[in-house]
């Protein structure tokens, strides 16, 4: 139905930016409802990433018809970290690391029309799997160095009163210790692990699944930290 839905969409002005635009965004949420992963979906990953690649396609006709503005390339942005997501969940790393660092082209596009701040906006949403991918791709410098921006991203976001962005900010500091530590500096990763739990503990009072899960983790990170340097896990109650 919602390709269906998407052709008689294209039927009426195939060379009309906005119809394009509204054609690719349907095919994002059918993508959602068939297979992103960490949402429910039906499964069907082969049909979620067909319906992200031509929703992808899609945005850059879009673009390439002449549609400036800014919410183009948000929506392009979000379409290659879901798919970038998606291939990083099918084992194809090396192929999701490559879609993000081809989606530097828009960005830097994002920056001529609209400045530096909505460029800045669109880099950081990639920021989390673009680490990701760097990390499984073996890049641990690389991963650092995107895991630090996205763990300033989610200050920021804390700070600007954003109460969902402090489960993301705890994790993020646990990536950011578990790869400090692993460079030789044990003291800023005790401290960044601490943190996490910190920040944990206060998302936790929430007392929502996904972030008393979040709490617990955090926990075991700092525990299986102690135990690689040699010193007795302590037991902390949830």
């Amino acid at each position: 139905a919602g390709t269906r839905y998407v052709d008689k969409l294209l039927e009426r002005g195939t060379r009309d930016p906005e119809l394009h635009y509204e054609a690719a965004a349907a095919l994002h949420k059918l993508a959602v409802v068939r297979g992103m992963p960490g949402r429910s979906n039906l499964g069907d990953l082969d049909g979620a990433e067909q319906s992200l690649r031509r929703a992808l396609e899609l945005l850059e006709q879009a673009r390439a018809l002449g549609h400036e503005r800014p919410a183009l390339r948000v929506s392009i942005g979000m379409v290659t970290r879901d798919l970038a997501n998606l291939l990083e969940t099918r084992g194809r790393f090396a192929e999701g690391l490559a879609l993000l660092q081809g989606f530097e082209t828009v960005i830097l596009e994002q920056e001529r029309l609209h400045g530096q701040a909505a460029a800045d906006r669109l880099r950081d949403e990639a920021l989390s799997t673009l680490a990701q991918l760097h990390l499984l791709a073996g890049d641990r410098d690389a991963a650092l160095l995107a895991f630090e921006r996205h763990r300033q991203r989610m200050e920021r976001a804390v700070l600007g009163g954003d109460p969902g962005a402090v489960r993301g900010l705890s994790a993020t500091e646990e990536q950011v210790a578990w790869l400090v530590g692993q460079k030789g500096d044990p003291a800023r990763a005790e401290a960044l692990f601490t943190s996490a739990i910190a920040h944990a503990e206060v998302a936790s009072a929430s007392n929502a699944p996904p972030d008393r899960e979040r709490l617990a983790t955090a926990l075991q990170s700092l525990a299986k930290w102690h135990q690689s340097r040699g010193r007795p896990a302590q037991a902390k109650p949830l």
